[in-house]
């Protein structure tokens, strides 16, 4: 028998961490640092940033063009939509 004991490792699911990353792209795009109609970081630049797989990207990606966040063109990479699109827009101030 092993003197190591293996206890399971808790582990973020892959939906929570495409979510967290979703939310920070999508705070980014909000906040202007990833400027409307300009591309976003290649998946793969993501994913090192992140330090995440290429899917979890996608995954995140997927999530921000359904809400209308960024639009995605093939061979070309993801670019940010301005707010007009955005499906769930940030409350105005008033």
């Amino acid at each position: 028998m092993s003197p190591y004991h293996h206890f399971p490792v808790d582990r973020p699911s892959t939906a929570s961490t495409a979510r967290r990353v979703a939310e920070t792209i999508r705070a980014r795009i909000v906040l202007g640092e990833y400027e409307a109609r300009r591309r976003l970081p290649s998946q793969a630049e993501l994913a090192a940033e992140f330090h995440t797989s290429g899917r979890t990207i996608a995954k995140a990606v997927a999530d921000l063009r359904e809400r209308r966040y960024v639009w995605t063109l093939p061979h070309k990479g993801s670019y940010a939509r301005p707010p007009e699109h955005w499906l769930d827009p940030e409350p105005s101030e008033s």
